[in-house]
Parts: structure tokens; sequence; C-alpha cells
């Protein structure tokens, strides 16, 4: 686990949130609201387009924090053009874990829900990350 959590607020822009990310070499930071409550995650993964449908057509298109992807071409400008956005745009909602939860089901958590991150928190405040990256550290150790 990654500790002491790195967090922001939801007013954060995206690209504040993705200055942090790669200035602190992180996967992803928990994101929480006014009154100091976990709203989600940022994920590393939030700024590589993801296909998803059109409200109520069959059409898919590749969508970005805060807007859709019109030309893969353009993507480094789309990416620009939305950096002003509130980090909410680009929020994956997911439930956190429990300081005292099994690693197993953590691990279960991660493979069953295809994500990267968990937040880990302990009597409602967030204590830390834990991620696949986390895995890997378990084959050092003795």
């Amino acid at each position: 686990m990654s500790s002491p959590a790195i967090t922001i607020s939801s007013d954060t822009s995206l690209a504040d949130a993705a200055a942090l990310i790669l200035s602190r070499r992180i996967g992803c930071l928990p994101v929480f609201d006014e009154a100091g409550r976990l709203m989600g995650l940022i994920t590393d993964d939030s700024f590589f387009p993801r296909e998803k449908q059109i409200p109520y057509t069959h059409e898919r298109f590749a969508w970005l924090p805060g807007g859709w992807l019109g030309d893969i071409d353009q993507l480094a400008e789309t990416l620009r053009s939305l950096s002003g956005h509130p980090v909410t745009d680009g929020l994956i909602e997911r439930q956190p874990v429990a300081l005292d939860t099994p690693f197993p089901e953590i691990a279960r958590q991660l493979l069953e829900e295809h994500v990267h991150h968990v937040a880990v928190v302990k009597d409602d405040a967030v204590v830390g990350v834990i991620s696949r990256h986390d895995m890997a550290k378990l084959v050092l150790m003795d």
C-alpha cells in the first residue's frame, strides 16, 4: 500500500491532477468533496480514451474526461482543450476497502472490477491506496 495517500479536492482541474500524478509518479489520486467525503479516484487511465456508448443510441465513441473524442488524430489537442475542466469530469467512482481487508479480497476486487487502484480507509479517512503494482512488491518480500 502507498501511504499516506496524496489526495485532491473536487474543484481541482484536470491539468493540476495530471501534473500531480506525473510529478509524484503515482497512478491515482483520491478526490474529496467540499465536506471531506471521498467521491472517487482520478487515475492515470482517466487521461486515455475509453469507448462509451452515446446515450439513447447504439453508437460508441471514444470518451475523455469532460468530452467526446471525435478523431483519434486530435487526441493531444482535445486533451489540452479539456485541461481546465474539473477533475470530477474524469472521476472513477469506486468503493474503498477497509484497512483490515485481507489482501486476497482486495486482489479479487481489482480483478473482478478490472481496475488498477483502490482507496484504503480507516474510520472514513483515506490512509492509502493499493494498486496492482503492490502485488509485484509482494514478490520481493522475504
